[in-house]
């Protein structure tokens, strides 16, 4: 923080088929957890460009 700003500490990334398991009593993560969720791809519905 040195600079002044704050920065996120994102400790884990999971997709949403395996959204359970770093919520689990396993052990926690210092940082935030992600959850990935991408729609699937196909060829007659490709994904839009960004730019």
């Amino acid at each position: 923080m040195r600079d002044g700003r704050l920065r996120t500490v994102i400790d884990n990334t999971a997709t949403l088929d395996d959204a359970d398991a770093p919520f689990g009593p396993t052990g926690r993560a210092k940082g935030k957890t992600v959850i990935q969720i991408r729609p699937q791809r196909s060829r007659d519905h490709p994904l839009p460009v960004t730019s």
